[in-house]
């Protein structure tokens, strides 16, 4: 199997790139903006290739599709995700402009790739899909997104449900929840926004209700059922989820406690509600695989 990997060098694309690297023979196609010499660290093996496009320019990939003649796409790379990551002066674009290009570039990303003879395309959703009142969320449960991301991940999977009938490929879109890792390299939620203040000896102040619990994982975890299902040939929408809730207050608490920082921490008046986002994961078992779920703690 020969896999094109886009966002290779986020948090998500490392820990799957290295799973892959562990577990398979597969060749592995790493896209991204990144120089070469700067992502060595990925190239761990000779079936392991990186070729430096830009995702505007679609004559960049579709240069490497017809090189490469790959079976299998998992698209990671997105900008506009949080207002957090992505507010600087070299980025004068808002978060609702990068999400609308982002749309459109993932939309012509697929249809190149399969028009190149691809024939299964995997993609990260968001739990913020879901109607935000649904704590325990399902597969099948209602989607609302209130936020540009969110928004733009679900139009997405609405439009690329639609092709996969007409060009004939196979859609798979793993729906992530809180993803933690000690590498990170985003700061897509608080608990990576906190390992990131600990890294850099900051102060870390949160206005989170005591009582929020969320469904977090770890992703060497979400990369290994990711490879699973994958390989498996899984299709649909899947909550990739732990099903287990984790109060995040203590959480932070525990986190910051480890590192001995806990003079970094303050936890102001909350300003929003309880809030409690689980991921029902009977879809996930139900396939029967040998699955990881790590202890956060």
């Amino acid at each position: 199997m020969k896999i094109l990997i886009t966002g290779a060098t986020g948090t998500i694309g490392r820990a799957l790139v290295k799973e892959y690297a562990k577990n398979t023979e597969h060749e592995l196609v790493l896209l991204g903006l990144e120089k070469k010499e700067d992502i060595k660290d990925l190239i761990i093996r000779d079936n392991i290739y990186y070729e430096q496009i830009d995702f505007y320019k679609q004559s960049d990939y579709i240069s490497v599709f017809k090189k490469y003649s790959a079976s299998h796409l998992i698209h990671l790379a997105w900008q506009g995700i949080s207002r957090q990551n992505n507010a600087s002066s070299s980025n004068p674009k808002t978060v609702e402009q990068l999400n609308w290009e982002w749309l459109n570039i993932s939309t012509t990303l697929v249809e190149n790739f399969v028009k190149q003879g691809g024939k299964y395309v995997a993609i990260c959703g968001t739990c913020h899909e879901y109607e935000p009142t649904i704590a325990d969320r399902k597969e099948t449960d209602k989607c609302y997104p209130r936020d540009p991301y969110s928004q733009a991940k679900l139009a997405l999977l609405e439009s690329l449900k639609s092709a996969s009938k007409y060009y004939n490929f196979k859609l798979f879109w793993p729906r992530l929840f809180y993803v933690v890792s000690k590498n990170a390299i985003s700061k897509n939620n608080i608990i990576l926004q906190a390992l990131d203040a600990i890294k850099n000896n900051n102060s870390f102040e949160t206005w989170i209700n005591p009582q929020t619990v969320f469904d977090f994982m770890l992703d060497t975890d979400v990369a290994n059922i990711i490879r699973k299902l994958i390989d498996n040939d899984i299709e649909g929408v899947i909550n990739i989820s732990s099903g287990k809730e984790t109060n995040v207050k203590d959480y932070l608490t525990y986190i910051f406690k480890s590192y001995n920082k806990e003079n970094l921490l303050k936890f102001n008046e909350p300003t929003r509600n309880f809030e409690r986002v689980i991921g029902d994961n009977s879809k996930l078992l139900s396939f029967n695989l040998e699955l990881d779920f790590s202890s956060i703690l």
